[in-house]
């Protein structure tokens, strides 16, 4: 556990030092399994963000499905932020790999690593109404 706080620290402060001020991971899945979809970076200010909708609105993203120059997903950090993440703390969300499944968009503040998620599982809902007559009376 030790080894993995140390080894995250050091990647935060590598990306800082590139610039990278912030991290969002999107992740999504159903049916019993989930995974991180995609990564992106910002090189912008975080100061104005409160929430997930100011970070997603307020900050421009790079990367993700795109591969970004400051980080790619075939790089060491990136893969230390995905298995962290996923491991500590998106498998400790509500329920959003099973049955019908969920998605969700988790930012991390550069070096802080202090987050927020928001988190969404899907709910089948089922209106049953019954009905009580005659074929004959209808015909």
């Amino acid at each position: 556990m030790q080894d993995n706080k140390k080894q995250l620290e050091g990647v935060l402060m590598e990306l800082g030092i590139r610039g990278i001020t912030a991290l969002h991971i999107y992740y999504e899945g159903s049916g019993d399994s989930g995974s991180i979809d995609y990564i992106e970076y910002s090189t912008d200010s975080t100061k104005a963000c409160e929430d997930a909708e100011d970070y997603y609105q307020k900050l421009e993203w790079h990367g993700g499905y795109k591969d970004g120059a400051l980080f790619k997903s075939d790089m060491h950090e990136y893969q230390i932020i995905a298995e962290l993440a996923h491991d500590h703390v998106l498998d400790q969300q509500e329920d959003w790999w099973n049955n019908e499944g969920g998605f969700g968009d988790m930012y991390i503040e550069i070096p802080s690593g202090k987050f927020v998620i928001e988190n969404n599982v899907r709910i089948v809902s089922i209106d049953t109404q019954t009905e009580y007559d005659s074929l004959i009376d209808r015909v």
